[in-house]
């Protein structure tokens, strides 16, 4: 959805420190022209499909034909996981459950969202960190800048959630 994700990939890729390049998007919005532009900037994607079958079968083949250089995974079956805002789970049990796991997400992918924030992970989705904002900070920055890294190193260790209280919520493992 995000108009600067060729731009994106391209600059993660030029800095050489991350690997593998890697997107994980449910594709609603790729195109053929988008394909073209992320083809071997990023090393993988993995695509979810959440519509019925037929059609997420034929959108699996459509998306394969598109990529050449880039390792792109349709997901035709996939689970659905535990977050702040699963109808599905008992959200509330699972974070009193896991509080004191350690986390590694936010060491796992670099999560900027349409508004240009950078997220600690796939379920921060409004910013509760104050991370900054891309272009602004550049990845490189973010991703080695110490509160990202504070942050990173407090969440390794057993309990660490606690010091946060987004992260005292989550029902992840």
């Amino acid at each position: 959805m995000d108009a600067r994700i060729e731009e994106i990939a391209r600059m993660v890729k030029s800095y050489g420190k991350f690997s593998p390049v890697f997107l994980n998007t449910n594709g609603d919005f790729l195109t053929k022209e988008i394909a073209e532009g992320l083809d071997g900037w990023l090393d993988k994607m993995l695509i979810s499909l959440y519509m019925p079958e037929p059609k997420r079968s034929e959108r699996a083949e459509w998306i394969k034909s598109l990529f050449h250089k880039t390792d792109a995974q349709p997901l035709i079956q996939s689970d659905h996981i535990a977050t702040h805002f699963s109808p599905a789970f008992d959200v509330k049990k699972l974070a009193e459950e896991h509080i004191d796991n350690k986390c590694d997400e936010p060491q796992v992918r670099v999560v900027i969202n349409s508004q240009r924030q950078y997220l600690l992970c796939c379920d921060d989705v409004i910013g509760n960190f104050d991370l900054g904002t891309f272009p602004e900070v550049s990845i490189n920055d973010y991703w080695f800048g110490d509160k990202h890294q504070q942050i990173v190193k407090d969440l390794k260790v057993n309990g660490g959630r606690r010091k946060y209280p987004y992260c005292s919520t989550c029902p992840r493992r």
